[in-house]
């Protein structure tokens, strides 16, 4: 399988910072084809997304959201969503049919706000993406197998916790 892991624009208020995240999710995607695209190389990111899933043509992107930017939660302004909602658009404007999978620490943080407020994205990852995203690559069609999963179901959003949660406590 085609896959193109995105680190997600953070800003140009932000330092760069290698992908650290998305390389060790890489190794553990090693039977996949896998290319890793850092948004905040480029002064066009939404661009430049849609001209890398036109070229490479992935069957599932996957996008680590590592900051979230809070302006006024009390009128729930996420730069996220926004950024997060403009490179979905680039990657449907290439190719409508790509799964969309969103993970990382910002996701972490707010799993349901960004399942919630971004219907495209097909399934979020909670906690570590080199366990969980090789096993939802495995079972797209029956993600309730895979624990630390979100996914969409008739419109509802619903989390496969099992026992990885429990570590929280």
């Amino acid at each position: 399988m085609k896959i193109l892991l995105i680190q997600l624009y953070t800003g140009t208020e932000c330092e760069l910072v290698y992908p650290i995240g998305l390389s060790y999710l890489s190794t553990a995607l090693s039977a996949h084809t896998v290319r890793i695209f850092d948004q905040n190389l480029c002064e066009s990111p939404f661009l430049e997304t849609e001209k890398i899933i036109s070229a490479f043509s992935p069957e599932v992107v996957g996008f680590s959201i590592k900051n979230i930017h809070i302006y006024s939660i009390k009128k729930g302004y996420f730069n996220s969503d926004k950024v997060l909602s403009l490179s979905i658009d680039a990657i449907k404007k290439a190719s409508g049919r790509i799964c969309i999978v969103t993970g990382g620490p910002g996701f972490y943080m707010f799993p349901f706000h960004f399942m919630q407020n971004e219907p495209r994205t097909n399934f979020g990852i909670l906690l570590e993406g080199e366990e969980t995203f090789p096993q939802l690559l495995e079972n797209l069609d029956s993600p309730e197998k895979v624990k630390g999963v979100y996914w969409r179901n008739g419109g509802e959003i619903f989390l496969q916790a099992g026992l990885r949660l429990q570590i929280l406590k």
